[in-house]
């Protein structure tokens, strides 16, 4: 393994050797510029100042093994080399990755646990950030959840202005419970805002969601906690390292604001 002895200060780095590398990526920050032209600073060019070069080849450059939403925070896995990239590729395709996440969502779910098997299909020509929602005709999608902890009293006074806490959608006509949750959830499958989507359609869209979420709920916390972006956070990491096969478990502390509310 490599010493890493004074890494980019805008890089969290969690594990690092000379293949690979996973990071803990702030809330706000792009995985890659993508299809908009900015010069806003993005991930995985961050990555390529810090590595200086040293990885690049004529056909290769450290590159990005899998997403997550600018305003999600957390865990992210970078190949150095192409031929660990080619195999990690595979291993998230054969669901050998295992990517746990975990989310602060407004209501309490009827179960403790359970999997949500929704399909989702891409919207064409989304006018804003919801570009996916529940359909029957989308793909297949299924994600795993559990609550970690419960608050059962949604810190909303209607009495001074506030929103009253039982209104909560319930688009998949499950009963939830007023409150607030902290889940954990493990996905199957990696579609677009999945998880977003699956809280939303179970009764307990994720606190801070533009797009899927509560817009008044939303807009206390903001006013009232100063949560401006979806608490959702990519907590842990695991899978088999291609080239020496240990098996790696990475977990990326939680951001400021996750833990303010918690705290809250």
């Amino acid at each position: 393994m490599i010493e890493i002895s004074s890494p980019a200060p805008q890089l969290s780095i969690l594990y690092e050797d000379e293949y690979l590398m996973v990071l803990a990526k702030p809330a706000g920050l792009n995985v890659h510029a993508g299809d908009h032209k900015t010069n806003e600073s993005n991930l995985i060019d961050q990555v390529q100042d810090y590595l200086q070069g040293r990885h690049d080849s004529l056909t290769f450059r450290p590159a990005l093994v899998h997403r997550i939403d600018r305003d999600t925070s957390g865990c992210i896995l970078i190949a150095k080399e192409k031929n660990v990239l080619e195999s990690l590729l595979l291993d998230l395709q054969s669901h050998k990755i295992e990517k746990i996440y975990h989310t602060l969502v407004f209501g309490i779910p009827q179960k403790p646990q359970d999997t949500v098997r929704a399909k989702l299909l891409r919207v064409e020509n989304a006018r804003d950030e919801a570009k996916v929602r529940v359909d029957e005709t989308g793909q297949t999608a299924v994600t795993h959840y559990r609550i970690i902890k419960s608050y059962p009293v949604l810190p909303i006074s209607s009495g001074t202005g506030g929103i009253n806490p039982s209104r909560l959608p319930r688009e998949a006509g499950q009963e939830t419970e007023s409150g607030i949750s902290l889940l954990e959830c493990r996905i199957e499958t990696g579609r677009t805002h999945q998880i977003r989507v699956h809280m939303a359609y179970i009764g307990c869209p994720i606190i801070g969601d533009k797009a899927y979420g509560d817009k008044k709920l939303n807009s206390y916390v903001a006013r009232n906690m100063s949560i401006h972006r979806q608490m959702l956070h990519a907590r842990e990491l695991i899978f088999v390292h291609p080239i020496t096969k240990k098996r790696l478990h990475i977990e990326a502390p939680y951001p400021t604001d996750f833990l303010s509310l918690i705290s809250h």
